[in-house]
């Protein structure tokens, strides 16, 4: 669909979709999808052409609380894997793993090391992926369970603490385009009565150097990188978007409706795209290449119910084949969009 709401078109409809993303040259989408003959709720990683051909399941077992990553050559994908662990028991391992694209052959990047890892992230150059490990003490909670920042170099099976106790707290890593540094989420404090507690951090990919840029008070989420990775947005208080600098500089933009948290930033890094918190509403636009920013309100159709969560996102700068409009990749289960 563009992003104007114009020419939507469905691609397919035979799966209950989760998680779309698009690979970087454009040319397909990976998404995750449970099994709907599986009473324990097994999800699976899929990809699929733009066109609606070459539907494949890539691998089983995998976690459905975060979206697959395409490497930035778009040969394979990295992701959290449930396969070794019971969600009835709370047992076993959760890992970090990468599926190639076309052979569907997987590396168990974590495994045999870590017994609780999650949420990768590629480095720009593809060589290394960061994530979160946690170590869970007997009858602990992930999110209660203290965490460190690891990089792992794929070819060389090395292994880098980054955080070593600093950020305990930590939930996800995400690398800036320009590999210097890394926007750290953390999460903490969540109870089954009230929500977990939330602050950003970036870390110093040379040197370690960590800094604070959102704290708790702000309720902020999960930040996402422009695309230049000069800057990141991410929601605070569900009414107000940040937009901010690895320096510490921010600009506030506040809106009408509240939102879900799901940032996408268009390819030119001008654009950002909120998506609301409930679905039947508009979404968001906020154009930034003003000397003030600019909002407007375009809707979507998009399962919004989490974890099954399919959010709008943008499509990358540069398409493999013609596009013919169709700039971002969101998915209703239920019915054909209208617009």
């Amino acid at each position: 669909v563009a992003p104007d709401g114009s020419e939507p078109r469905q691609i397919t409809d035979a799966l209950h979709i989760i998680w779309p993303v698009w690979s970087p040259d454009r040319s397909q989408i990976a998404f995750l999808a449970p099994d709907p003959e599986d009473p324990m709720g097994n999800v699976s990683l899929y990809r699929i052409g733009i066109d609606g051909s070459s539907l494949q399941r890539l691998v089983d077992g995998v976690s459905a609380h975060a979206a697959p990553a395409w490497s930035p050559e778009g040969d394979r994908i990295a992701y959290t894997s449930f396969a070794g662990y019971d969600p009835v028991y709370e047992t076993g391992s959760i890992g970090v793993r990468i599926v190639d694209v076309e052979s569907t052959e997987e590396i168990d990047l974590t495994g045999e090391t870590y017994e609780l890892a999650f949420n990768p992230s590629w480095s720009p150059q593809g060589d290394e992926i960061a994530f979160v490990v946690k170590h869970q003490g007997l009858g602990e909670r992930p999110q209660h369970s203290p965490g460190d920042v690891f990089i792992s170099n794929i070819a060389e099976k090395s292994f880098e603490n980054l955080t070593n106790g600093s950020v305990r707290d930590v939930w996800s890593a995400t690398w800036s385009p320009n590999g210097d540094e890394l926007l750290l989420y953390s999460l903490f404090g969540q109870t089954w009565y009230e929500p977990p507690s939330t602050s950003i951090r970036v870390l110093a990919r040379e040197g370690g150097e960590i800094d604070q840029l959102a704290g708790i008070d702000e309720n902020p989420t999960m930040p996402v990188w422009s695309p230049d990775g000069s800057r990141f947005a991410f929601t605070s208080d569900e009414t107000m978007i940040v937009i901010g600098d690895p320096r510490g500089g921010r600009e506030l933009v506040e809106v009408d409706e509240a939102l879900s948290g799901e940032v996408t930033w268009s390819p030119d890094g001008q654009t950002l795209l909120l998506a609301p918190w409930d679905a039947d509403t508009a979404s968001t636009l906020i154009d930034l290449s003003g000397p003030e920013p600019s909002l407007s309100t375009v809707r979507f159709e998009f399962d919004a119910s989490p974890p099954f969560i399919s959010p709008p996102q943008w499509a990358p700068a540069v398409p493999l084949l013609p596009a013919e409009n169709p700039s971002l990749a969101s998915f209703n289960p239920d019915e054909p969009p209208t617009r």
